[in-house]
């Protein structure tokens, strides 16, 4: 089933950054070792994400104070976030086949979570 997921997302982000006319909205996936763990997980977030924890980050190792601030990052990016929220309505309306792998996606997930994984 993860495999049937990943193969799903990878068509769906394929789909959307084709479509979304911005390359700071694509979706890019990469494996990830998260902190406290050497197990690599799949990772998938826009650019525009990527970018403003790298500069967050970038800005914090700058200055040596304070702390990174990685949650409030969402404000940051909140007008992205809404073209992209945007640009996905706009695709699942115009394509019918983008909805239908949504759909698809959401019942592995959830096939998954039921497995137990």
């Amino acid at each position: 089933v993860r495999a049937q997921i990943v193969r799903v997302e990878n068509d769906i982000y394929r789909f959307f950054n084709d479509h979304n006319g911005n390359q700071k909205l694509d979706i890019e996936c990469r494996e990830i070792a998260l902190t406290g763990t050497r197990i690599k997980q799949r990772v998938c977030e826009p650019v525009f994400w990527t970018e403003a924890r790298a500069q967050t980050t970038q800005e914090f190792f700058q200055e040596l104070t304070g702390s990174v601030d990685l949650e409030n990052l969402s404000e940051e990016v909140e007008q992205e976030t809404e073209e992209m929220n945007q640009v996905y309505a706009e695709l699942i309306q115009e394509h019918a086949s983008f909805s239908e792998a949504l759909l698809i996606l959401d019942d592995l997930k959830a096939r998954l979570e039921e497995l137990g994984g």
